[in-house]
């Protein structure tokens, strides 16, 4: 339901019935929120990024701003995985490139967030938007966004773990040109 010039937006008692408890969370608040948080924590994951790419190259933290993070979602993506997969030694650069890819991925939810037209008080939050490179013979809205969002909220803090993982897994690796430790006692030579 789009607004015409000099309409007013429904109340929320209107939207949801006039039996609605005082208690009840707001419809409008459960959207804003959930928009909030996973603004929130693709932020974090996005930082996540930046600072592991800054620390593997040695990146001064005076240069850290015009450098790092003048680069847009994509291409701190494309940039942190050819640094990575050409500084760590295959396997780490793969589960780096792993997660990055599903980064990557949720830059499109990133997007549709940020650059849509939210209803908030509409079927559980609605957002209409049409990406650049999609032609949709069918615009509509998306509707319980709210409800959405908050799952891929969840995916975004667990994919950040994940990802502090693999940035961390090699820097605290042993170093692979010393023989490994055999798991055998040594050779007792006492008798």
């Amino acid at each position: 339901m789009l607004l015409q010039r000099g309409q007013r937006r429904p109340s929320i008692s209107t939207q949801a019935g006039a039996n609605m408890s005082e208690t009840a969370p707001n419809p409008d608040e459960k959207t804003y929120r959930a928009i909030g948080r996973f603004i929130f924590e693709f932020s974090q994951v996005e930082y996540t990024i930046r600072h592991y790419l800054a620390k593997e190259i040695g990146l001064k933290e005076e240069h850290f701003m015009p450098v790092v993070e003048s680069y847009d979602t994509a291409m701190l993506c494309n940039v942190a995985k050819a640094v990575f997969a050409k500084r760590r030694p295959g396997q780490f650069a793969a589960r780096v490139e792993e997660c990055i890819n599903c980064v990557h991925t949720l830059n499109s939810i990133r997007n549709r967030v940020a650059h849509g037209l939210w209803v908030p008080f509409k079927g559980g939050g609605t957002v209409h938007y049409v990406p650049r490179n999609l032609n949709v013979s069918n615009p509509g809205g998306l509707q319980n966004q709210a409800a959405e969002l908050e799952k891929y909220a969840d995916q975004l803090n667990a994919l950040r773990t994940k990802l502090e993982g693999a940035f961390a897994a090699y820097l605290y690796q042993p170093d692979f040109r010393m023989p490994l430790i055999s798991a055998e006692p040594p050779n007792s030579t006492e008798e």
